[in-house]
């Protein structure tokens, strides 16, 4: 099993990682106060669902979403193989806040 993440940069203002999930493994559905979201795929399809307005977007590798701090949304793998993605988080301090769904 490959490893869920991989820390590449950790600081007050940023946060950069390598994210893996699995076949049908999803990030729950929350938000952050200050920071933007940017994900690109690297590796298979990642969905992300979004509210404030509902929406939902497939990436597929060399895409790219940008989401901003306080929209709630869920990042999941659709597909059964491995898929991964650059996590870029920046703008302010780091908090993941679940969101009830």
């Amino acid at each position: 099993m490959s490893e869920p993440q991989q820390v590449l940069i950790d600081c007050e203002e940023a946060r950069v990682r390598i994210m893996t999930l699995q076949g049908k493994e999803e990030v729950p559905w929350h938000t952050h106060s200050a920071v933007t979201d940017n994900i690109f795929c690297l590796e298979g399809r990642i969905g992300i669902d979004l509210l404030d307005p509902p929406q939902n977007v497939t990436l597929h590798p060399g895409d790219r979403c940008e989401i901003a701090c306080r929209r709630p949304h869920r990042v999941a793998n659709p597909g059964k193989e491995r898929a991964r993605y650059l996590l870029v988080q920046g703008g302010g301090r780091y908090d993941f806040i679940a969101v009830a769904r």
